[in-house]
């Protein structure tokens, strides 16, 4: 089938299978209503009129929101809503035009070219420039240091605890693969980098464009297989060419150590940049082989009551090193862990209640009884 893109795979012509061509029954009735909207695919409608219009470009919004792609049969009601959606995004009428024209499609008829110059104002306004957004959070940020009590009292200090907060709900909601929170999320967590970003510029530090052309300068300078020679690396190739290009650059003397970050991650940060550097197991079975000595130095650490902390800290080290070889996230696999125990925790207290006792009257023995059943359950 010959579809024919209009913007990048939100928008296509042509008419999908399944889906008969129809018409409107009257096509004297001009209200919105009479537009006809199944699963992203827009059938034939007209006349064409400012109300529809203005419908389809609101439809438009939903699902460009929503990550889905928008179908228009192949009819020249289809020339003027493409173009419509073309102005909306930024176009000028004629540049939507040249646009058509270059896919092959029908020229817009006169009665519709006029409806789109008459509306050309109002569709700009509907989608808004890219970027534009971004630069209203900036506004509105400035407006709240000098207008909101709580907002203006704020320092980099004080804000740095819902920074963190915010992120592990966005990594929660990347771990639920819940696409509608991972968004909500993500606009939690860019308000905090505009928040710090207009303190910084209310100081005389840097303005929030050095911090996006820094990072926009760094990703052209690790990237150089796709901004200079282009070569084709695996992912890890990657990785090491990041460490690499990352070790000649001049960073914080400690910045290695990382301690800002959860013991977690920061343990696993450090092996990945010391795997990098060549210091890492030939295979699973050394890392389990050291897990037996730690194991080992653990039990002898706690008969001689002696250094039992150094050593537990050494046996946890070394599990987050083996999660990390075996490519498990360790923070994710101590959640599910301990999901797993609040799960089963739960279902021992509703056994309790059912059966009438308490955590004080009943004996270990039993505790384990149940514990084994609900376990076994499982399975």
């Amino acid at each position: 089938m010959n579809r024919r893109w209009v913007d990048q795979g939100i928008l296509a012509i042509e008419t999908p299978p399944g889906i008969a061509k129809t018409k409107q029954k009257d096509s004297q009735q001009r209200s919105p209503e009479n537009n006809e909207w199944i699963d992203g695919v827009i059938l034939q409608t007209e006349p064409l009129d400012d109300a529809i219009l203005f419908r389809f470009l609101l439809f438009m919004q939903r699902q460009r929101r929503d990550g889905k792609a928008i179908f228009l049969p192949d009819h020249p009601m289809a020339s003027a809503l493409s173009a419509a959606y073309m102005i909306g995004s930024g176009l000028s009428l004629e540049q939507a035009e040249s646009k058509l024209a270059s896919l092959g499609l029908p020229q817009i008829i006169p009665e519709h070219r006029k409806i789109l110059s008459e509306s050309e104002a109002a569709l700009h306004s509907l989608f808004p420039p890219e970027g534009q957004a971004f630069l209203d959070l900036i506004a509105i940020m400035k407006r709240l240091r000098n207008e909101c009590p709580w907002d203006r009292q704020q320092t980099h200090k004080s804000l740095m605890k819902y920074l963190l907060e915010e992120s592990w709900e966005l990594a929660d909601a990347a771990a639920k693969n819940d696409a509608l929170a991972l968004c909500k999320e993500l606009g939690d967590v860019l308000l905090q980098v505009v928040f710090h970003a207009v303190i910084a510029e209310e100081m005389g530090e840097f303005q929030i464009m050095e911090v996006v052309e820094g990072i926009n300068e760094k990703l052209v300078r690790r990237h150089p297989h796709v901004y200079g020679e282009r070569n084709q690396l695996s992912p890890s190739g990657v990785e090491q060419q990041w460490e690499r290009i990352k070790g000649l650059e001049k960073r914080p003397p400690d910045e290695l150590y990382r301690r800002y970050m959860p013991a977690l991650a920061r343990a696993e940060r450090i092996q990945e940049v010391a795997s990098h550097q060549g210091l890492d197991w030939a295979d699973p079975a050394g890392v389990l082989q050291k897990i037996e000595e730690e194991v080992n130095e653990l039990r002898q650490a706690v008969g001689e009551n002696n250094g039992v902390g150094e050593e537990l800290g050494d046996l946890f080290f070394t599990l987050v090193n083996l999660s990390r070889f075996l490519h498990y996230n360790p923070e994710e696999l101590l959640h599910q862990a301990t999901d797993k125990f609040l799960g089963r925790y739960q279902l021992v207290l509703e056994r309790l209640q059912e059966t009438g006792l308490s955590s004080e009257s009943i004996t270990t023995d039993q505790l384990d009884e149940i514990w084994n059943e609900i376990k076994k359950n499982e399975s």
